[in-house]
């Protein structure tokens, strides 16, 4: 046996030779060496400067800097909201020594509550390598302009009156975001939740082509674009932003005396595209008074001071800003009219470009003496069309609850192979199950005196009920898989005569009907295309109902939409191509008490319903043979009010939704002609004041097309059954499928 001092050497010097070959893989390692590779950089930026609209699209830009070994990342984002959303994943290499920047378009469907993004950066394996945590995002609502600024200077933001709470979750403050050149999105979709963008002309020069892309496809879908000129340089060096000029800027010269200004903020306050369409029983309009609300008729003049709907007395005369010299730029009118000044001092020049609207401010915004004028907040409010009432009143309209338009679309394409169960014969069968349970079955089995056999009968009366309402669920629910589609597709002419390039802006709601519980592919290739839910109004909380696994390759997707058995699922893809050919082409000329209206048919298809849209007024117009040009002669007064129009439909609108979220029915078609429905649903805006409460509608200002229905100009409707101008999303067959398309032009009449 080992004496044990030997024993105790032996184990010492083991000890001593571990720790020796610790202490040298430490040297080795040195003192400034990392254990592992460093974790990628990853930041995330949230809407327009943590500002979202609360129903519309939004970008969330990410921006990723890898410094370890590379691998395939995965960017993951997904809402904590109430229902269901869908979970957005965007795909992206990441080499060694790599700053990759991305914009991912998410829909916002939060519109009570705030909404907070999950935002995490994965590998192919699934695991997380970093994770960031939005704060929670200022909600704008949809009845508000979202305005965002590429400015020169911080303090050159626009800046707006504070606003009166309207609603229990809103800030009281009202502003503009302030954007970056390096997150700009470069994807229109992700643009179109802003309502006016100020840019100054310094800015302009460094936007990169994907961007102005996306600039120009925005205005060209009614976007509001302002200028800020700081020199002429800005604009003659920089051509995209030279052809959009509605005026030639050659000089520049003080103006000493310049009361234009006031004359323009305290003439006519217009708010055309954001006067509240669905106002609650407390308020009405015309500047009549209920409730203790006012609303400002557009149009109205405002007085100067206190006294007129509450404004603050802010509005009074600046006289050290009048004293003060105003420095701005002249030249000559291309297509532009004055808005604000005279043809000796022209300070701000608007034209239409598309859709939308130019305007230029001959004098930079961000300068003395404007930018200490006491009337400036009330400037850019005018300017940007703020509701005067949302300014100087409490409005709690955003609190009434109201449904979704995606259900009036949705009724009219889901399939018609599911049919419901009458409430009564669910009575009956009831009625019958519980009779059979109770007197039936005691008095034939004491008839019988063999009570006990309740015990066998009971679960067989179960089981034979139980097969007859599979029975009767499988011959009212079962069928076969079914695509339905209903495109609506605005065609946007050039931006102007001399600035070609016509583009098609769509939304196409498809609807999927499936036997089993199953996945379906779908996917889209159009340069720009984008894909949610089923909006459920903040009638339904404010979420979207229908969930899908949404990949974002580049501006396009693809995505795994799951569809229940025996059921149909809506989806909404929006998305933006350009119009090679162009659909349609419509000219609008005054003539005599009425219009001169030539509309070409430029497709290969006969477009049979035919509905304008002029001065308030509806007409119906005679078919469109395929490559045929027609011209209809149109007079004052003839056609029906669009008013009545619209509201003589809203009934069956009211009984779609609801019918389509009852579980049981009698199998009544709520809206028998999709044409005649897509058409009013078109203009939602125009739904009367007495119908416009607690079951009216959440209205997209995307589809809405009522801030166009006026003397200025002319809207073509134009049903093309069995047709899209889109390639298709689904990528499975289907032995039921329809496609239909409402065109949708708007003409200036001349």
């Amino acid at each position: 046996m080992t004496p044990e001092p030997n024993r105790s050497r032996t184990v010492n010097y083991g000890r001593g030779l571990v720790l020796s070959i610790a202490a040298a893989l430490l040297l080795l390692a040195g003192p400034g060496r990392a254990a592992g590779p460093p974790p990628p950089r990853f930041d995330v930026f949230l809407g327009y400067q943590n500002m979202v609209p609360d129903q519309g699209w939004f970008p969330i830009t990410c921006e990723v800097q890898n410094d370890g070994p590379p691998f395939n990342a995965i960017i993951e984002v997904s809402a904590d909201q109430l229902g269901r959303s869908q979970t957005r994943r965007m795909k992206l290499d990441l080499p060694t020594g790599t700053l990759k920047r991305v914009v991912i378009p998410v829909f916002s469907a939060a519109n009570l509550l705030p909404a907070l993004w999950n935002v995490v950066l994965l590998d192919e394996r699934g695991r997380v390598r970093a994770q960031a945590t939005t704060p929670p995002a200022r909600l704008i609502s949809h009845e508000l302009p979202l305005v965002a600024g590429l400015c020169r200077t911080v303090p050159g933001l626009p800046t707006f009156p504070e606003l009166t709470p309207s609603g229990p979750f809103r800030s009281t403050t009202y502003g503009a975001a302030r954007l970056q050149v390096e997150t700009f999105p470069d994807n229109p979709l992700a643009m179109e939740s802003i309502d006016l963008l100020y840019l100054n002309s310094a800015k302009a020069l460094d936007l990169k082509e994907t961007q102005l892309q996306a600039i120009r496809a925005w205005l060209q879908n009614g976007g509001h674009l302002v200028v800020g000129v700081e020199q002429i340089s800005d604009v003659t060096g920089n051509p995209w932003l030279s052809e959009l000029m509605p005026c030639q800027l050659t000089d520049a010269r003080n103006l000493n005396n310049h009361p234009q200004l006031d004359q323009w903020l305290h003439g006519l306050w217009t708010s055309s595209r954001f006067q509240e369409p669905n106002l609650p029983n407390n308020t009405i309009r015309g500047g009549t008074r209920r409730g203790g609300t006012i609303n400002i008729t557009p149009g109205t003049p405002v007085a100067r001071g206190p006294g007129f709907a509450g404004l603050p007395a802010s509005l009074a005369d600046d006289a050290e800003f009048e004293a003060a010299p105003l420095p701005m730029l002249t030249g000559t009118m291309r297509d532009g009219a004055i808005l604000i000044g005279d043809a000796a001092a022209p300070l701000a020049v608007t034209a239409e470009r598309g859709r939308g609207r130019i305007t230029v401010l001959t004098f930079s915004p961000e300068r003395e003496p404007f930018l200490s004028w006491t009337n400036r907040a009330w400037f850019w409010a005018k300017l940007a069309e703020v509701p005067l009432a949302r300014l100087t009143t409490g409005d709690n309209s955003a609190n009434v609850a109201r449904q979704s338009t995606d259900g009036i679309f949705g009724s009219m394409i889901d399939s018609k192979q599911v049919r419901k169960l009458p409430l009564s014969w669910l009575l009956v069968l009831l009625a019958a199950y519980l009779a059979v349970i109770g007197p039936l079955d005691q008095y034939w089995l004491k008839k019988m005196n063999r009570q006990m056999l309740t015990w066998v009968t009971f679960p067989v009366y179960v089981a034979a009920f139980s097969g007859l309402i599979y029975w009767i669920g499988f011959h009212l629910r079962a069928g076969e898989l079914e695509w339905n589609e209903l495109n609506v597709v605005d065609v946007l002419p050039d931006l102007a005569p001399d600035i070609p390039g016509a583009v098609l802006r769509g939304e196409t709601y498809v609807s999927i009907y499936s036997p089993i519980n199953a996945d379906y592919e779908l996917g889209s290739v159009q340069p720009y295309a984008t894909l949610r839910g089923e909006y459920g109004g903040n009638y339904g909380g404010g979420s979207e109902n229908t969930g899908a696994a949404i990949v974002q390759t580049g501006n396009w997707f693809d995505a795994q939409a799951h569809v229940p058995v025996w059921t149909s699922q809506l989806y909404v893809s929006d998305w933006l191509q350009r119009a090679e050919p162009v659909p349609l082409a419509m000219t609008v000329v005054r003539q005599g008490a009425g219009w001169s209206v030539t509309i070409e048919n430029k497709t290969t298809n006969v477009i049979e319903t035919n509905r304008l849209v002029l001065g308030q007024r509806i007409y119906t117009l005679a078919a469109l043979q395929p490559r045929q040009s027609r011209t209809f002669v149109l007079n004052t007064g003839e056609g029906a009010l669009l008013d009545s129009f619209v509201n003589q439909h809203l009934p069956s609108f009211q009984r779609a939704v609801q019918y389509r979220r009852s579980n049981f029915g009698n199998n009544a078609v709520a809206i028998g002609d999709v044409a005649e429905g897509a058409i009013a649903a078109s203009f939602l805006g125009k739904i009367s004041t007495e119908q416009g409460g607690w079951n009216g509608f959440e209205v997209f200002r995307s589809l809405d097309l009522s801030r166009y229905a006026g003397a200025d100009h002319a809207i073509l409707l134009a049903w093309d059954p069995g047709h899209s101008p889109a390639p298709p999303l689904n990528r499975f067959p289907a032995k039921r499928t329809h496609r239909d398309t409402l065109l949708r032009l708007v003409a200036t009449v001349k």
